[in-house]
């Protein structure tokens, strides 16, 4: 058996090859083609590869998939941790995750199939729409600020706010300036709508789709993004490892005895726990437990403890909904009833 460490970039990728008895076999750097991998494993025998998660990994993974007979995917935190070296170089790199791969030492994290790949590509591309409208949002208020303008809308981008800011007297570079920025904001809501749409589409075959919606706070794009996150929901023991996986789990420095937790790890997919804590308002509004223990923790520890506590609640109650395969009874939610029976 070949045991190949990958350290991948987005143009190269720098390997180191070791056999069962540790010695190096190969290693040397390849540009991330097809012919190039199909040389580089032309070796006869069994082999295997490990590779760090970073943003290049789903297009190495299929030039190499049909190539090797098992590909790892290690967690690059805590391969750091297991494998820390002061000297770090990409050779050095390499061997050391041959070195963890030989030993059956990977840290492994979440080999995402094909599906899954694209259903977090699709939900993040959507966020991402979101994030550049709320920017170019702001920079008309900053015209505003600049210009002196208070504004008497309380929707700004509505049809009072757009009469009211088409009303300003601005100096033509300015109302130029304010223009170009409504049309990129009207641009962006169309692509979103368009993304909301695509959601739908790819998701709505898939069981938990509507399952989740039965839980209150939980909409389409929190229920997408969930299955998107978590992919395969059977590969998490517990409701704890899902609040793990999103974050939201507490620090513990404990020694002798002494218990020491701390703020929430923020390990893991951030993408996850933004879901779960934009879902936690909705939910605490129809789960009348939930509401009493987030106005104890808001009048004993503050807002954001409160939030965050209820947005692991709402994960905990994900992972039941779907694990079990029936829905929500929690609150006032009621199910889709043409999905889910």
């Amino acid at each position: 058996m070949l045991h190949y460490g990958l350290d991948v970039h987005t143009k190269y990728t720098t390997y180191c090859a070791l056999d069962d008895r540790g010695e190096v076999v190969d290693e040397g750097r390849v540009p991330n083609e097809r012919e190039a991998f199909q040389q580089l494993f032309q070796q006869p025998g069994p082999k295997r590869a490990v590779m760090e998660s970073c943003i290049a990994w789903p297009y190495v993974h299929q030039l190499m998939g049909d190539l090797v007979d098992e590909v790892q995917l290690a967690h690059p935190l805590l391969a750091k941790y297991i494998a820390w070296n002061r000297v770090k170089t990409d050779r050095l790199d390499a061997r050391a995750l041959a070195v963890l791969l030989r030993g059956d030492l990977v840290p492994r994290a979440y080999l995402a199939p094909r599906e899954i790949q694209m259903a977090r590509n699709l939900v993040r591309h959507r966020l991402s729409l979101v994030r550049h409208r709320v920017a170019c949002k702001n920079s008309i208020h900053f015209i505003l600020f600049r210009t002196g303008h208070q504004r008497t809308a309380s929707d700004l981008f509505g049809r009072g706010g757009r009469s009211w800011l088409a009303g300003l007297p601005l100096h033509k570079i300015d109302r130029h300036m304010l223009e170009q920025k409504l049309a990129t904001v009207d641009t962006f809501t169309e692509l979103i709508s368009d993304a909301d749409r695509q959601i739908q589409q790819y998701f709505l075959p898939h069981p938990a789709f509507a399952l989740l919606q039965t839980v209150p706070g939980v909409g389409p794009l929190i229920a997408a993004i969930c299955i998107a996150e978590l992919g395969d929901i059977g590969r998490f023991p517990s409701a704890k490892q899902v609040v793990s996986y999103a974050g939201l789990a507490p620090s513990e420095h404990s020694s002798g005895g002494k218990v020491r937790r701390g703020h929430i790890t923020r390990v893991g997919s951030k993408v996850l726990r933004w879901a779960a804590i934009e879902a936690a308002t909705g939910y605490v509004r129809k789960v009348p437990d939930v509401a009493a223990r987030h106005q104890r923790l808001l009048e004993s520890r503050g807002a954001g403890v409160a939030r965050v506590a209820t947005a692991a609640s709402v994960l905990r109650t994900v992972y039941g909904v779907w694990k079990s395969g029936r829905p929500c009874r929690a609150g006032s939610a009621t199910p889709v009833p043409a999905l889910v029976s």
